[in-house]
C-alpha cells in the first residue's frame, strides 16, 4: 500500500483536506448567521403578536389572519396551545 503513495497524491490529499476545512468553516459561519437572523425574525414576530418569541412555533400552513401569513402556535409549558393563534386550526391539519 505504501508503494502507491507518491508526492503528487499526498499533495492532492492535502489540497483536498484544506478545501474541506475551508468549506466546513464557511458552513459553520453561515449557520451562525442563519441562527442569528432567525432569532431576530422570531423576536420581531413575538413583538407583533405580543408573545414571548421563545414559546412561539412557526407553522407551515397558510393563515390569512396571521401577520406573516403562516400559522403560529404557543408552545409554552403552562399554556400549550396546539391550535393556531389566529385561525384556530390544529397543526396536524391537511
Amino acid at each position: 500500500m505504501a508503494a502507491l503513495w507518491n508526492g503528487q497524491s499526498v499533495h492532492q490529499l492535502r489540497l483536498s483536506e484544506a478545501r474541506l476545512k475551508r468549506l466546513t468553516d464557511a458552513v459553520a459561519e453561515l449557520l451562525e448567521v442563519r441562527d442569528e437572523a432567525h432569532g431576530v425574525y422570531k423576536a420581531e414576530i413575538g413583538r407583533l403578536v405580543g408573545r414571548d418569541p421563545g414559546v412561539l412555533e412557526l407553522g407551515h400552513w397558510p393563515c390569512t389572519g396571521s401577520p406573516i401569513r403562516l400559522c403560529m402556535y404557543d408552545m409554552s409549558t403552562d399554556e400549550r396551545d396546539e391550535e393556531c393563534l389566529f385561525c384556530g386550526q390544529p397543526d396536524e391539519r391537511k
